[in-house]
């Protein structure tokens, strides 16, 4: 028997994790997030191993999955040597309706981020302006 047969002897963590990944990759597409709990790798370490194995001819890019914006920027793997998934693309009236619907919000977002300083009365004693911050002060006695 090979030495690398014995199956009770310990595997190395990078081996086990990879074996994993490939496990999860046989059973079916794969995003990041999932192949990050199963393997427990890191995701960078993910990107890394995926990269190597679509170069090798192993994986492909099956799928786009949306994410929080809308865009198609999360990659679903799938074992095999076919071609990567397209992105789907926006018209340009579609990316320049997403644009002014934006800038509507952050100009929104902003006009509520106003905040009207209100003056505070120590004890009934007359206010002087603070220089820096625009707030009142008790004046000195």
């Amino acid at each position: 028997m090979h030495p690398t047969d014995d199956l009770s002897r310990p595997v190395r963590l990078g081996a086990l994790s990879m074996a994993k990944v490939m496990r999860a990759l046989m059973d079916g597409p794969c995003s990041i997030q999932e192949l990050k709990v199963i393997s427990g790798l890191s995701i960078n370490t993910l990107h890394e191993y995926m990269r190597a194995l679509r170069k090798e001819g192993v994986a492909h890019i099956g799928a786009w999955e949306k994410d929080a914006t809308g865009r198609d920027s999360l990659r679903v793997y799938k074992l095999g040597n076919d071609k990567d998934a397209p992105r789907s693309k926006k018209s340009k009236a579609e990316v320049a309706r997403d644009c002014r619907k934006r800038k509507q919000d952050a100009q929104l977002t902003q006009s509520f981020a106003v905040i009207h300083p209100t003056p505070v009365h120590h004890h009934n004693k007359p206010l002087r302006h603070a220089s820096a911050h625009n707030q009142l002060e008790p004046a000195l006695p």
